[in-house]
């Protein structure tokens, strides 16, 4: 019998990012494929390791306030088209016509 303690994670903020980037990507394409095929355990990898748990800009920590978000948003979201950015800094990031520039 299995009686090893384990370490527990708390997903839930993990959790609340994803919903938040699968309700932005159904908004952008209905069609959208991989954040629904994300577990919460692939966000906080994202989240934690890709990222070290701050948003790129303004080094913003608190995941409550952090989402997921297209890098170029004119291609679909994916792990490799992704920035971590907070509320405040997406609207400004949006606006933003070529990232390249």
């Amino acid at each position: 019998m299995d009686n090893i303690a384990r370490p527990r994670y708390e997903f839930s903020c993990y959790q609340n990012i994803l919903k938040r980037l699968r309700a932005d990507e159904q908004k952008l394409n209905q069609d959208a494929k991989i954040p629904f095929l994300l577990q919460e355990e692939d966000v906080r990898y994202l989240v934690e390791v890709v990222w070290a748990s701050c948003s790129a800009l303004s080094a913003c920590s608190d995941l409550y306030d952090l989402m997921l978000v297209r890098w170029e948003r004119w291609k679909d979201w994916s792990p490799w088209n992704c920035i971590l950015l907070s509320k405040e800094e997406i609207s400004a990031h949006r606006e933003v016509e070529d990232v390249h520039r």
